[in-house]
């Protein structure tokens, strides 16, 4: 299956990359083809050509913000309509249930189907978690 895996760091100093390239590994494994698209770069990633999309991102200072450029590359995306996704948020701070909660809205209202989430420690949660999506429909 063809997915799309975008990560927006909170700031240029963050560990998302790694977390972001763990999953995609995880994923690999599991015969899937994936598509590595870092949000803070200005790549606009390409929806409407996967499958299933995964967003990971990490709370925006004290107060569990999503970092701006999320809306902007929801915004200008394509193909979000009924798209079956994933929200992981890596913990980080106090308000990571409302980072949590702040992305499956804002996917949700690009017309993104949320079928999971995740809140994780590290690198290596993240993976299980991309591992353990419901990736597959049932039939």
């Amino acid at each position: 299956m063809r997915i799309c895996l975008l990560y927006l760091p909170a700031s240029q100093s963050s560990p998302l990359e790694k977390t972001a390239k763990a999953m995609t590994e995880a994923l690999r494994g599991k015969g899937h083809e994936v598509d590595l698209v870092s949000g803070a770069k200005g790549e606009i990633p390409r929806f409407a050509m996967a499958e299933y999309v995964f967003i990971v991102t990490e709370p925006l200072g004290f107060g569990g913000k999503l970092p701006p450029r999320l809306g902007e590359i929801l915004g200008q995306s394509s193909g979000t309509t009924g798209k079956r996704s994933m929200a992981i948020v890596v913990k980080q701070g106090p308000f990571r249930n409302k980072t949590i909660t702040r992305l499956m809205k804002a996917m949700e209202g690009e017309g993104m189907a949320v079928n999971d989430w995740a809140v994780v420690a590290n690198a290596k949660e993240a993976a299980s978690a991309a591992a353990g999506a419901p990736i597959e429909r049932k039939r």
